[in-house]
């Protein structure tokens, strides 16, 4: 679970699971909860919480898929943050080894 905020009454949560990623709007204005208590409890919801989530299928403005809740319960917090994901092209840099040059660029010829 991933969380943005866009203002202080407005917040994006990013669920994913089985490969599929559905988001999650929650507003002030439309939750259970008054002002005071929906910042206080979306303050301690922290990335890698499983959540339960009751609310409103929908799309948003730019056509995600997403959920608008009516109440919102973390069910188990994340206690140990899982490492992100590193994208298949980021490959780890090979460490130096004898007879490897250490910059490349400074044995290119340039024209001076």
């Amino acid at each position: 679970m991933n969380k943005r905020t866009s203002s202080s009454k407005l917040l994006f949560y990013d669920l994913y699971g089985d490969g599929v990623k559905v988001q999650v709007m929650a507003d002030a204005r439309t939750s259970e909860l008054e002002d005071t208590e929906f910042s206080s409890f979306h303050s301690g919801v922290k990335r890698g919480d499983i959540v339960g989530i009751c609310g409103i299928p929908g799309k948003s403005n730019r056509g995600e898929l997403s959920v608008f809740p009516r109440k919102f319960v973390v069910l188990s917090p994340c206690l140990h943050m899982m490492p992100r994901q590193k994208s298949e092209g980021s490959a780890v840099p090979t460490q130096w080894a004898p007879g490897m040059c250490r910059n490349i660029e400074k044995y290119v010829l340039r024209d001076q």
